[in-house]
């Protein structure tokens, strides 16, 4: 809390603001998207690409009766979020899911996890084929980069197997807005015409002369 005082008989106080610098904002966690694929084929909130080789299954989930799976063969085969999240309001946030990769995976062969950011699709995370422990599910947790804090934020997985018996999982997925955008700072404004010095050696105060 600032108190401004001046030596001048003539400085009226409420001509300049008082400002409080110790309010408590809160903000409580807010999920933004999830889903865990158990509302039907993709339910409005995901797209493939042509290919066509994502789908619902019951083979194997963490959550619920039903997870994504994609089977080859499938070349960088995609689900992608359907719609354009606004994240530009919120000042951290973070995507967590579960994925699993089985053990007839090859070298070169993965599921990756792609963000967009408003410009391009980058590669965020990728669990490959005989590198990345095989037949065992993943828990991810991924913490949103500023740079897709963004108005038009999307998120996709992204596949690539060469055979049929070759199969991939994604479950639990979801988007949580840790805490809201800081507003940009703006100078201090005075409601009157008088000069005003600031001496911080005294906890900040303010000196009017007309």
């Amino acid at each position: 809390h600032i108190q401004l005082t001046s030596s001048d008989p003539n400085f009226n106080a409420p001509d300049v603001g008082i400002i409080n610098l110790d309010d408590d904002v809160s903000f409580e966690p807010t999920v933004v998207f999830s889903d865990s694929f158990e509302s039907g084929q993709w339910n409005g909130l995901w797209v493939e690409d042509s290919q066509n080789d994502w789908f619902t299954s019951t083979q194997r989930e963490t959550d619920g009766n039903y997870s994504a799976e994609v089977d080859g063969r499938a070349t960088n085969a995609t689900l992608t979020v359907a719609n354009p999240i606004d994240m530009s309001v919120y000042g951290s946030a973070e995507l967590t899911f579960d994925w699993y990769i089985e053990s007839g995976l090859d070298s070169g062969e993965y599921v990756k996890l792609d963000f967009w950011n408003g410009s391009t699709w980058i590669e965020i995370l990728s669990l490959d084929g005989n590198q990345d422990p095989e037949n065992t599910w993943h828990n991810e947790l991924v913490h949103l980069d500023p740079q897709y804090l963004n108005d038009d934020f999307q998120f996709r997985f992204r596949a690539n197997m060469s055979r049929s018996n070759e199969d991939a999982n994604v479950d639990n997925v979801q988007l949580l807005a840790t805490s809201l955008a800081t507003p940009p700072n703006e100078a201090p404004v005075s409601l009157g015409d008088g000069i005003y010095n600031v001496d911080e050696d005294n906890g900040l105060i303010v000196n009017a002369a007309n």
